[in-house]
């Protein structure tokens, strides 16, 4: 097993983003849905990939995004891959995949949805328990038995409900290729706790170390 990735996802300024990247998150999430308490603009996101290493990887999420506005804010904000939720426009996505990362999220509410909204075969998939209402992730977990029929799709990138407490379990039952945690870092909505962000990666590198001793990448 390699090493499981960690995503802090909803950043909205550059010092949660210097702490995530402190505690050892892999990568970190801005997010341009302007229904989210945790929307920042692209000036604001630009910052924020400026406020730390080029190691870290950057991830707009977008929803019902057009290639043409994901293109334009990957170039403005300085992103180094693109989170895709809700209904994807037409365009030549899989054309876009070879000069950036994208993942495609999908809901796991709905197990006939799940096949609808893997769309095209992108090479990473975020499962969610996303719903109309909070087409970004509601906050809350879902049953991850259902991972495993996505197993065979591509990386997989599980988030839902995440926090420090539970994401050990999350990892045994599913083996992700990353976590995804936003709401359950944080002290308020798009204010991260530092000692929560540290937590969290301190349990995921737990985990990792009791599955698989001296944890190849």
């Amino acid at each position: 097993m390699t090493r499981t990735r960690v995503k802090i996802c909803g950043i909205t300024s550059p010092d949660d983003a210097q702490a995530a990247a402190s505690a050892g998150a892999d990568s970190i999430g801005v997010v341009f849905w302007y229904g989210s308490a945790r929307c920042v603009s692209v000036h604001q996101a630009r910052a924020i990939a400026d406020s730390v290493s080029p190691a870290v990887v950057v991830v707009g999420v977008f929803l019902d995004p057009d290639i043409e506005t994901v293109m334009r804010t990957v170039r403005s904000a300085g992103l180094s891959a693109a989170q895709l939720c809700g209904t994807l426009a037409d365009g030549p996505w899989m054309q876009l995949a070879h000069s950036i990362p994208l993942i495609r999220a999908v809901s796991c509410t709905d197990q006939r949805g799940m096949i609808r909204d893997r769309g095209l075969a992108f090479g990473d998939y975020l499962l969610d328990s996303a719903g109309k209402a909070n087409p970004g992730g509601t906050g809350n977990t879902f049953d991850w038995s259902i991972a495993k029929t996505a197993s065979g799709w591509g990386r997989i990138w599980l988030a839902g409900g995440l926090n420090p407490v539970n994401v050990g379990d999350a990892i045994v039952a599913v083996h992700p290729f990353a976590v995804d945690v936003s709401t359950g870092v944080e002290q308020s909505p798009g204010v991260k706790s530092h000692d929560a962000i540290r937590a969290f990666v301190r349990a995921v590198r737990t985990v990792d170390g009791a599955i698989n001793p001296g944890g190849s990448e």
